[in-house]
């Protein structure tokens, strides 16, 4: 888990990332992702891009969408496998070792309830969040002002059902391989951005 100082003063991350925040204007650099999208799918490349290289949340959204992704809307219907990937979404706390005492079968039954839930959720004016599916997987990113003049943006990623997709770059991935039923590959980025300046 990261740090307070790491939040404030950038922390590299798997692929290139770096998260950082500096007066002036959105600094979040992913060098290591755009030199590495010329060797990946688009599925692949684009989560860290849309995540850690857009400076507003409907930019993200959007980026997201030409490659593929589809918004969900309130009154979608989900299908089990993606009630189950959006709920190990959920699940990455509990798995770096925060899990309160509880077994993880009984935190993923909790999870697996709150996530229809999730596309409920409506923006205000200090928070934002979308699901999004493909072929292979359910994403969320949400976007919250945490203090005056400072955004945290967090994508999360999971498989659905026995899909096998490419890791995607510049996320940090989870280690389920001794957890029963986790998907084939679960991720997420954390970016600190300044204030948005265009809605």
């Amino acid at each position: 888990m990261r740090t307070a100082e790491q939040s404030e003063k950038g922390c590299a991350r798997p692929g290139g990332i770096v998260r950082t925040r500096r007066n002036g204007g959105h600094r979040a650099i992913a060098f290591g992702v755009f030199a590495s999208m010329l060797f990946i799918t688009p599925a692949a490349a684009d989560i860290a891009t849309a995540c850690a290289g857009t400076s507003t949340f409907p930019d993200a959204v959007t980026q997201l969408e030409s490659e593929g992704w589809t918004v969900l809307t309130r009154d979608s219907d989900l299908t089990e496998a993606q009630v189950d990937a959006l709920a190990w979404t959920l699940m990455t706390g509990y798995l770096a070792g925060d899990d309160g005492g509880e077994d993880i079968a009984t935190l993923l039954d909790l999870q697996r309830r709150s996530a229809p839930g999730l596309l409920a959720r409506r923006d205000t004016d200090t928070t934002k969040s979308r699901v999004l599916t493909d072929d292979d997987g359910v994403l969320t990113i949400v976007q919250t002002r945490t203090l005056p003049g400072r955004v945290e943006r967090i994508c999360r990623f999971a498989t659905t059902g026995n899909a096998a997709a490419d890791a995607p770059v510049g996320l940090t991935i989870i280690n389920t391989t001794e957890v029963d039923g986790a998907p084939e590959t679960l991720a997420e980025i954390t970016t600190v951005l300044t204030e948005e300046t265009k809605p």
